[in-house]
Formats: C-alpha cells, structure tokens, sequence
C-alpha cells in the first residue's frame, strides 16, 4: 500500500464550497450566502480557530509562490491576489455572483446584491465591505479619469481575471533574467 493520496487544490476547493453551503439555509439570499462565506474565511469562528488572514511577511506579495492559491490553502496567508482568488472561486462555486476587480496594483472582490449593485469586498481586510470611495482613499494615484474609463474598480470578466493573473506571473518570469523564466513567459 502507497502513501494516502492527497486531495487536488479542485476537490479541496470542493469540499470547502460544500462545507460553506451547509452553513446556510437552502433557499438564502445572496447577501446570506456571502456573508457566510466571510465569515467562514475570516471568522473568527470555533470551528475554523485559524482562518485565512493577510501575510504580514510578505505584504506585497513580491514572491510569486505567495500569490498562488495553493500557498494561500496550505499557509492560510494570503495577499491581494491569493485572497481575493479564493474568496471569488468559492464564491462562484456557491452560484454566488462574485468577480475581481481592480485598483493600482491591488485585486478585491464585487459582490452583486439581491439589489442587483455592486458591492466592494476587501478581502485583504477580513472580508470586510470595502466600497468604491473607501478604495479611492486606500490609492491616492487613483483618479477619476482611470475609473470612468473603466480601467479600474470595474467587475471583470472570467477572461479579464485570467488576464490579470498571468500579468503577474510574467512579471515575476521578467525579473528573474534568465533564459528558463524567458521560456516560462513563452509557454505562458
């Protein structure tokens, strides 16, 4: 007999999405169902004594291995890419409408209420709501040009999100030099 098989990032992610959908009644509004889910990635909560939290360590996320989702599962300390990721796959797996958006060098979360707004989540601080001019305070470089033109603070899309990660991993792939991140940054 082998060792045990350990489960892969998408059955943990599963399994977590199960276990946030048992915390909250069958026919719960939207609002129930991500207040919930907050709860259970920040708590605090007994059944979760350590829940996700922002990596002090690293607060920048300037090590790529921090941005991935699965250092942010292992270590429970994220940053503001690996928090917000989670935050929004678990999210939609509840069929809970969440997406990323952005601000300077910074992804959170939109929420879209039984209301049908948009609402801000900074995940990178609890889970707590984080609305549009709460975020325009947090970057001063933020103006109001970049957000009309909707380059920022804008729900993205699946395919705008998946653009924004890869943005980060050329990024790191770039400041290393050398001919296999060169490579790396083809592949990608």
């Amino acid at each position: 007999a082998g060792a045990p098989r350990r489960p892969s990032g998408g059955s943990q992610l599963d399994a977590m999405a199960r276990e946030v959908r048992r915390l909250y009644p069958v026919n719960a509004s939207k609002q129930v169902a991500v207040e919930t889910l907050r709860a259970y990635l920040f708590g605090p909560d007994p059944q979760h004594p350590r829940p996700f939290q922002y990596d002090l360590d690293d607060p920048m996320g300037t090590k790529v291995d921090n941005k991935l989702l699965s250092t942010y599962l292992k270590t429970k300390k994220g940053n503001c890419v690996s928090m917000p990721l989670l935050f929004v796959i678990l999210g939609q797996k509840l069929g809970i409408p969440v997406t990323i958006t952005t601000a300077p060098q910074h992804l959170y979360v939109k929420f879209r209420g039984d209301n049908g707004l948009w609402f801000g989540v900074e995940a990178t601080n609890g889970g707590s709501w984080a609305e549009d001019p709460w975020q325009e305070k947090q970057f001063p470089t933020l103006t109001p040009r970049a957000i009309a033109s909707g380059i920022y603070m804008q729900p993205l899309t699946r395919k705008e999100t998946a653009t924004v990660i890869i943005d980060s991993l050329l990024g790191d792939y770039e400041a290393h030099k050398s001919n296999e991140a060169d490579e790396a940054r083809i592949r990608l």
